[in-house]
């Protein structure tokens, strides 16, 4: 029993120096104070594996993800998931591999990986991404195909 708490500990005092050292913003400090309020309770097993998990993935930090074309992508770390994540080359359906998977699996079904792809920053930049590149691209592309198609029906009216 005592080498159980002492693993508790072990695992409680990593998970929080981990989040300490993604970021130190209002939502990591709630996630904080909600992770030091589980560990005074009773930890059941999975919740000692989830943290375990976190552990694994914080200390490898190399993932692997199918493009659009299942192409095997990687090794990548977190900081490349987020350029691509705002490039718009993956999403939360993308699949993933990584360390302790069986299986390439979405990455929205890997708890805390999607919120350390999904940062703030990274949030922001793909905002202004869509709304200054990629939507006036996609909306020359519509005008663009507007005329043609008015083009097309000009010649159709003039043969019949």
């Amino acid at each position: 029993m005592n080498n159980i708490n002492q693993i508790t500990e072990t695992i409680k005092h990593n998970v929080i120096e981990y989040l300490e050292k993604i970021n130190q913003d209002e939502r990591t400090k709630k996630y904080l104070d909600k992770i030091n309020t589980m560990f005074d309770k009773k930890i059941t097993l999975n919740q000692k594996s989830q943290f375990q998990y976190i552990k694994t993935i914080s200390k490898d930090n190399i993932w692997y993800y199918k493009d659009r074309l299942s192409t095997s992508r990687g090794p990548c770390d977190l900081k490349t998931l987020r350029i691509c994540w705002i490039n718009g080359i993956i999403d939360q359906n993308t699949f993933i591999w990584g360390p302790g998977l069986d299986n390439w699996i979405p990455i929205k079904n890997i708890r805390c990986l999607i919120n350390c792809i999904r940062t703030p920053e990274v949030q922001v930049l793909t905002k202004i991404k869509k709304e200054f590149v990629l939507k006036p691209y996609l909306n020359n592309i519509r005008n663009e195909n507007i005329a043609r198609r008015k083009t097309w029906l000009r010649q159709l009216d003039e043969l019949y």
